[in-house]
Formats: structure tokens, sequence, C-alpha cells
């Protein structure tokens, strides 16, 4: 049960990988590029693990594909269904995933619409589905109260917010180990 999630989504990112490339560079380099990953070995022992690094992948890769079609075709539409997989991709690592979201941002940046406006609806279009993707199981969790929902780990107060947004963000990315203290004690 904990690795078939990862083994899908391994699955899922040589798909993702041969629609990107395929929107990018053609068919051959698909094939290419689906068959390579599909071997690599450390994707292979990613695809293995519970780390879920491999579902994070797939979403953000298929998103960065849409954002490719969208700068292609023009369509604004693409980048809605990009916000949402990479606010998805958030979803499941959390601050990790903020890198292949900026990578989509690059993407649109440079290869969609040369003229201002459209360029800055894409660009809002593609951050407010991300933002309402991403932050939606934080507002669920945070619903939910204190006493049953379980633990945020790495946040001092049990926040979800704090471990996703301070813990897996801010600290990580200064090199702070801000654990903080075990979770309360269960009541009996």
């Amino acid at each position: 049960a904990l690795l078939l999630p990862e083994a899908l989504g391994g699955v899922a990112l040589v798909a993702a990988l041969m629609w990107l490339l395929r929107t990018l560079l053609g068919r051959t380099a698909a094939l290419a590029g689906g068959l390579a990953l599909a071997v690599l070995p450390s994707a292979v022992v990613v695809s293995r693990s519970d780390t879920m690094d491999a579902v994070m992948a797939a979403l953000a890769t298929a998103g960065a594909a849409l954002v490719a079609r969208a700068a292609r075709t023009g369509r604004l539409r693409s980048l809605a269904g990009a916000g949402a997989l990479l606010g998805l991709a958030f979803d499941v690592k959390l601050s990790e995933a903020l890198l292949p979201a900026l990578a989509a941002v690059v993407l649109w940046l440079a290869a969609g619409p040369r003229r201002l406006w459209p360029r800055a609806l894409g660009l809002g279009l593609l951050g407010g589905c991300f933002l309402v993707s991403a932050l939606a199981w934080l507002v669920a969790v945070t619903v939910v109260p204190a006493h049953p929902r379980p633990w945020a780990l790495g946040a001092r107060d049990g926040s979800p917010w704090r471990a996703a947004l301070v813990y897996n963000g801010v600290d990580r990315l200064l090199g702070r180990d801000a654990a903080g203290p075990s979770p309360p004690p269960a009541a009996a």
C-alpha cells in the first residue's frame, strides 16, 4: 500500500516526460526521453520507495507540459490546469514543489506570447490556480479542530501551516533545524 502510489507515479512520470518532450521537441525525442527515464537506475529506485518523489515529479512535469502547450497554442485554459497540477505537487511534497513551479513561470515568461497583456493574464491564471490548489489541503486541515487531527511534524505548535511553510520551507532553505519538541502525549 505504501509503494503502489510511488510505482504509479513513476509510470506517470515517464508518460508526463514523453508528453513534455513531444510538445517541445517531437515524437523521436519523446520516445528516447521516456525510454531513458524508464530504465534510469535512480528513477527506478525513487519509484520503488515510499517518499512520494515520483508522484510530485509526475505532477510537476505534467504541469510543465501544460505550460509548454499553452505557450505553443496560446490557449490560457491549459495554464489553469498547469497551476492546479503544480499546486497538487505542492500538496504532495510541500516547498520542494516550489522549484518546478518557478520553472513553469520561467517557461511561460520565456516562451509565452510577446504581448504584455496575455502574458500577464496567463501568469495570473497560473499563479491563482496554483495557490487555490496548493492551499486547499492546508485550509481543509486547519478547519478540523486541533485535538482529532494529527500533529504536523516539524511544527512546534502542531500547525500544518508552520510545518508546510516554515519547517519544510524557510528553515530547509536556510539550513536551520527547527523541528521543535515532540508532539504532546495522547490523552488517556
